[in-house]
């Protein structure tokens, strides 16, 4: 998978791959570690025949042939008896596959349980992606702003997410063609220190650069 370059794309993006197996491995097993005591053995089955099939990815030369195995389990996802477990990963197998208008779908019934500012800006994304009406994309990132604003009057300027919410909070509303947040996000990069500048200019470049932000998706491309 292609490293993501900027801490924040983890948020907005929670179920992109991790680089390495063994980070993928002791992810896995750490999340199924903390649903355990609901799941089925059926549900673990499935999970642990997913996270197998996600930690091969990692080595396969061939993405067709990791793309039809999760086409194969993609059934069997609809028998975990976890909501959240099922949705997540169906979300994460129709992203892979492309399926973008059953991976807004499934968004929708992840915010319908709990709404947070990072899934609602990648819904914002999907919107995008699927060429919804312009004022339903404005309307969504204006929406996902406001979650973030929230989220920034809740934390101090020392918590360590605080910048990453900030800008995150700054994109949204110029994704919501509110133009003048493009010079914000210049001045926060410009703000940063020679260690994270780099990261920052190409966050920044993803953000201003048309159909910029749609190449976040390519995280999910082998």
């Amino acid at each position: 998978m292609k490293k993501i370059v900027f801490p924040l794309l983890l948020f907005i993006l929670p179920l992109t791959a991790c680089n390495s197996s063994s980070e993928t491995e002791t992810r896995t097993q750490s999340s199924t570690a903390r649903t355990d005591a609901k799941l089925s053995q059926e549900s673990k089955e499935i999970i642990n025949e997913y996270n197998q099939i996600f930690i091969k990815s990692q080595h396969e030369p061939a993405p067709q042939n990791i793309n039809q195995k999760l086409k194969d389990i993609l059934p069997k996802i609809s028998q975990i008896n976890s909501e959240k477990e099922r949705n997540n990963l169906s979300l994460n197998i129709n992203m892979r596959l492309g399926n973008y208008a059953e991976a807004y779908a499934i968004t929708n019934k992840i915010l319908a349980i709990k709404e947070t500012a990072n899934m609602k800006n990648f819904q914002c994304l999907l919107i995008e992606v699927l060429k919804k009406p312009k004022n339903e994309i404005e309307g969504c990132y204006l929406y996902s702003a406001n979650l973030y604003k929230k989220q920034l009057d809740n934390m101090t300027k020392d918590d360590p997410y605080y910048d990453q919410t900030e800008w995150a909070y700054y994109a949204s509303l110029l994704h919501a063609n509110k133009t003048e947040y493009k010079s914000k996000l210049r001045q926060l990069a410009d703000s940063k220190s020679a260690e994270d500048k780099q990261t920052y200019e190409t966050m920044y470049e993803i953000e201003t650069t048309p159909d910029g932000r749609k190449s976040i998706l390519d995280n999910y491309k082998p």
